[in-house]
């Protein structure tokens, strides 16, 4: 059963703590107030909150921040809804997730000034796609309001079409629901809104099996696969007229045979569009399809046309200053690259899957990206240990402006690559400089500290600089949280360094604490070989 929205009930004399944080000339609630206190601020204020999901890895996060949150113009937003900042890193932040089934970064949703859930933002990224949305929402096109109506009119067929467009891009679950349920009340193929109905079913279930991976979209491929192709051949190639019609729809179609390895119809659809485009494609509006295809000729060996799709694309982006802020552009065209150099890696010819490493990261200076840059080249460094040079650069560039949980975040990961390049004792510099440095601690929100303190003694685990400051680390970020996890790296330290018996009575202690079962079994195979230990 699909529930449409979250109720909350605000505490009368609940007072706020009002923790926020500057984000250029804005000042952000952030996760560290509870729902219900932001609740009752929204209420004084007379406002709806707008709140941002967001994680200090994520590319796209800190892009949207860049590009819209610390722009001027951000102020038509900030003076027409209370902004709350949740983190994904923190434990309140996850706590906002659990309870809004965020899954997916950055992900955008408004409340009421009453503490109910309205909308989720589906729209263009910008100061005048977030407002528009956010004045379309108070007018009452919201997915809280629609979902009210629905209770009324089951059988409204458009209003259930207006819903499911309402949904997070993630939610495939609820709008498969609702769709098939609205097939149910008319199956006609030839029915206008019946067709509309079944376009909008395809994409999205194309979204589900791209979404899922292992046993989960078998379990789709199978369930759907006779369905998605009945609603493509009552349609295709001609009669598209809704969802399937524009690019969008053609990604969709060519994403699902891709996730199911159906390549030659992958590229013989494409080869369909061509002709229909008269071997004239927009390389720049029709990136995403091309994507598909670059990954349908990598899948069915045919390097050198993914190859040589890839450069048309890469020749038709020269010089476009404007594609800088073009989100899906972007996260198509680069996506191009990953299939190759995964084909390259895997036949172990890893010169020329560093060449197509370089393009891409020449590429993604050329166009501006480079705070995304360094998680990308990181991924790549860590999977296939190609371009490490480019990736510790990229990585000493990003930490001249990381702060908070980024800054640990980089600042373990580059220690774990000098360690991989014979430079141990340059990485222990590195995880001691920062837990050393007074201003990073003093800055950073005391609730995140502990979880700090943690990646920093963790990531001495894993690179073999276990001594007494790692041990230091450790025992301190247990002082200040004694969590399972933490008393785990607090214990891992102590048999690295031979106090087999403490480490026995601490990681005792982690497994008592811990409901996780692959945590349990981790923790238990641990005590049984330090015992082995002790004389």
């Amino acid at each position: 059963m699909i529930i449409p929205c979250l109720l909350l009930i605000l505490t009368i004399n609940l007072s706020a703590r009002e923790k926020t944080e500057q984000i250029a000339n804005f000042t952000w609630y952030t996760e560290q107030n509870t729902l219900e206190e932001m609740a009752q601020i929204a209420q004084k204020a007379d406002k709806p909150i707008f709140a941002v999901f967001s994680a200090v890895w994520c590319g796209p996060c800190q892009q949207v921040k860049k590009t819209v949150f610390m722009t001027d113009d951000f102020k038509r937003i900030a003076d027409s809804a209370i902004l709350l900042y949740i983190e994904q890193t923190t434990p309140e932040g996850d706590a906002y997730n659990k309870k809004f089934n965020v899954s997916a970064f950055p992900t955008f949703k408004l409340i009421s000034k009453d503490g109910i859930f309205l909308d989720h933002f589906t729209s263009q990224r910008t100061v005048d796609g977030f407002l528009n949305w956010i004045n379309d929402v108070k007018a009452g096109n919201n997915f809280y309001q629609l979902s009210k109506k629905l209770e009324q009119y089951p059988q409204d067929r458009d209003l259930i079409i207006k819903i499911v467009e309402k949904l997070d891009y993630f939610q495939v679950d609820d709008k498969i629901e609702y769709l098939s349920k609205a097939i149910t009340i008319n199956p006609d193929f030839n029915d206008d809104i019946s067709q509309k109905i079944y376009e909008k079913l395809a994409s999205t279930l194309a979204v589900a099996i791209a979404y899922n991976t292992g046993d989960e979209k078998t379990k789709i491929k199978n369930k759907y696969q006779q369905l998605f192709l009945n609603i493509i051949n009552a349609y295709y190639p001609g009669k598209f007229k809704y969802d399937l019609k524009e690019n969008d729809g053609f990604t969709s179609i060519l994403n699902w045979f891709n996730e199911s390895g159906n390549y030659d119809k992958t590229l013989s659809i494409f080869n369909d569009l061509l002709k229909q485009k008269d071997e004239k494609l927009n390389l720049i509006e029709e990136v995403a399809s091309i994507a598909n295809a670059v990954t349908a000729y990598v899948g069915s060996g045919k390097l050198e046309d993914a190859k040589a799709w890839t450069k048309k694309v890469q020749d038709a982006a020269k010089d476009a200053e404007t594609l800088k802020k073009d989100s899906k552009f972007l996260y198509y065209y680069f996506s191009m690259y990953n299939p190759i150099i995964t084909y390259l890696a895997d036949k172990k010819e890893m010169k020329e899957a560093e060449n197509i490493g370089l393009t891409m990261e020449s590429e993604m200076t050329r166009l501006g990206q480079d705070s995304q840059k360094a998680s990308t080249l990181l991924q790549l460094t860590q999977k296939y240990g190609i371009l490490m040079d480019k990736t510790i650069e990229s990585i000493y560039l990003k930490l001249k402006t990381a702060k908070n949980m980024e800054l640990v975040y980089f600042s373990t990961a580059q220690a774990k690559l000098l360690v991989k390049s014979g430079k141990k004792d340059d990485a222990s510099k590195v995880l001691i400089n920062l837990y050393e440095n007074e201003e990073f601690i003093k800055n950073l929100q005391p609730e995140l500290l502990p979880e700090a303190l943690n990646m920093i003694a963790w990531t001495m685990v894993e690179c073999k600089i276990v001594n007494e400051k790692s041990l230091e680390i450790a025992k301190k970020a247990l002082t200040l949280k004694p969590s399972h996890v933490i008393m785990d790296t607090v214990a891992s330290i102590h048999a690295e360094l031979g106090n087999f018996k403490e480490a026995v009575e601490i990681e005792k202690q982690a497994l008592e604490k811990t409901n996780n079962e692959k945590s349990k079994k981790d923790y238990s195979d641990k005590i049984k070989n330090w015992e082995k230990e002790i004389k």
